[in-house]
């Protein structure tokens, strides 16, 4: 009876001490997470602090030529990066899946296991890495997922493509991955046809959000 007791409470403490470590390594994770977000939202800052300085003393310049006669020279605006702004629309993809994917009251399952989270509070996940630019837009790539099966179990990749092949067929997963191989015209992805695309997609967005209301 001591031996059992004894064995017990070795296996209480290994279970406390896994719970406890797993807590930490949240709590360390969330941390990080929002020195991340922290870090983003001051560069942003200082991008548009610089940017409006460099107007501003364009500006000066400009005042200073016509004084003296000479012609303005126009500020010319960075031109915007390609690679930049789909990386914008995935993000609004991702937000439009999520909702999509969301019930009558806004809560979604998971893809991989039985975890229910409102959608604001899911991760997405794409089942073909969003480097493959071919599969990257694409619905039936873009899933939501829990936190835990997403940053723990990095996306379960196994039950999610058994889920994948039971919900769209064995044919869809084999086209979406020769999708993936292919080549990809670099000018099909140009800045008018990405802006494009996330102006629709954010009008999507708009209502099925007014739905909630």
């Amino acid at each position: 009876m001591q031996k059992l007791r004894s064995k017990l409470y070795a296996l209480n403490l290994i279970l406390e001490r896994k719970q406890i470590k797993m807590l930490e390594t949240s709590q360390s994770k969330q941390l990080k997470d929002q020195e991340k977000i922290i870090a983003k939202i001051e560069r942003e800052r200082t991008k548009k602090i610089k940017r409006y300085q460099e107007k501003t003393a364009q500006n000066i310049k400009n005042l200073e030529r016509e004084e003296k006669g000479k012609k303005v020279v126009e500020y010319k605006k960075k031109p915007k990066s390609r690679g930049k702004e789909f990386q914008k629309l995935l993000v609004l993809i991702q937000k439009k899946r999520r909702l999509e994917c969301a019930d009558e009251n806004w809560y979604c399952k998971c893809y991989t296991c039985d975890n229910i989270r409102h959608w604001k509070w899911m991760h997405w996940w794409h089942f073909i890495s969003r480097a493959k630019k071919n599969t990257a837009r694409l619905d039936i790539n873009i899933h939501s997922q829990c936190p835990n099966c997403n940053a723990f179990h990095y996306g379960r990749p196994i039950e999610y493509k058994e889920q994948f092949i039971k919900d769209y067929g064995v044919e869809k997963y084999v086209l979406l991955l020769e999708a993936s191989k292919q080549e990809i015209d670099k000018n099909y992805y140009n800045i008018e046809r990405i802006e494009a695309y996330a102006k629709t997609t954010k009008e999507i967005i708009k209502k099925l959000l007014a739905l909630q209301t």
